[in-house]
């Protein structure tokens, strides 16, 4: 069981390098990418506030006929367009 994890998370990764957000769809069909940002984890805290949370971009792509695609997520420093421009 250990080996056919290892292997399941070596083809993960080198899958990621693979792929870029965007581009065309099946058939040259435009692909939508959206992205949105969010806090994850902290201990909960009164109010609103990013106060020991982590920051995250994800980004996905949207075919025309509703259908997902690839997801990449990355954690980043603040929520900057340049941030959002390093995802893949």
């Amino acid at each position: 069981m250990w080996y056919l994890a290892k292997r399941l998370r070596r083809a993960m990764t080198e899958r990621e390098t693979r792929y870029v957000l965007g581009g065309s769809g099946p058939g040259g069909a435009p692909v939508v990418v959206e992205a949105d940002d969010v806090y994850l984890g902290g201990e909960r805290n009164q109010g609103s506030g990013p106060g020991g949370k982590t920051r995250v971009i994800a980004a996905t792509e949207r075919y025309e006929d509703g259908r997902m695609g690839h997801v990449a997520m990355r954690m980043v420093v603040g929520f900057t367009s340049k941030a959002v421009r390093a995802l893949p």
